[in-house]
């Protein structure tokens, strides 16, 4: 999954790692991993789900 902030803030945990997303700022999301969202203030993001084919 492809994940691009486009307006505001947020705080991205990826498998235990703590991430600050901004504006213009994007990033890949390994399939299966565990991963969450938290805001202090609204945001906004696209969200884009890149199939390879082999998944069920």
């Amino acid at each position: 999954m492809y994940i691009q902030i486009i307006d505001g803030v947020a705080e991205l945990t990826l498998e235990n790692k703590k991430l600050k997303l901004k504006l213009g700022d994007g990033i890949v999301i390994p399939a299966h991993s565990k991963h969450h969202f938290n805001a202090n203030e609204q945001f906004k993001m696209i969200s884009t789900v890149i199939k390879s084919g082999y998944e069920d």
